[in-house]
């Protein structure tokens, strides 16, 4: 059971999180305004947004030093899959992390992000 809960922990690849702090941290913080997201105290840029009124998501994202890469997290709510399918955290992850890059101005190409 422990081990089904801990797959709604999506963790994004690293050239996504670079991709997102490249950007000016207050544009990124600017475009979870946008989504009504609720500023978190963990990570370089955190916040929770709602995908469902009755799931939260929590974004994480920490920059680049000289220990680690960067790095992006999406965490749900232990409670996710009493409403959704466990599954489906990973298209529900997928719309709010597109939703974000559009409202933040990040180039899509496709069904990924224009990266290099």
């Amino acid at each position: 059971m422990a081990e089904e809960r801990t797959s709604n922990y999506i963790k994004l690849c690293d050239e996504w999180a670079e991709k997102f702090l490249q950007m000016d941290k207050e544009e990124l913080e600017n475009a979870f305004e946008k989504l009504n997201g609720l500023r978190l105290p963990l990570g370089d840029v955190g916040y929770q947004i709602d995908a469902f009124s009755c799931e939260p998501m929590q974004f994480y994202f920490w920059d680049c030093d000289d220990e680690f890469e960067a790095q992006a997290n999406i965490l749900f709510d232990y409670s996710a899959t009493d409403f959704n399918h466990v599954e489906s955290a990973v298209s529900t992850a997928e719309m709010g992390v597109r939703r974000l890059a559009e409202l933040a101005g990040l180039p899509l190409k496709g069904k990924a992000f224009e990266m290099s």
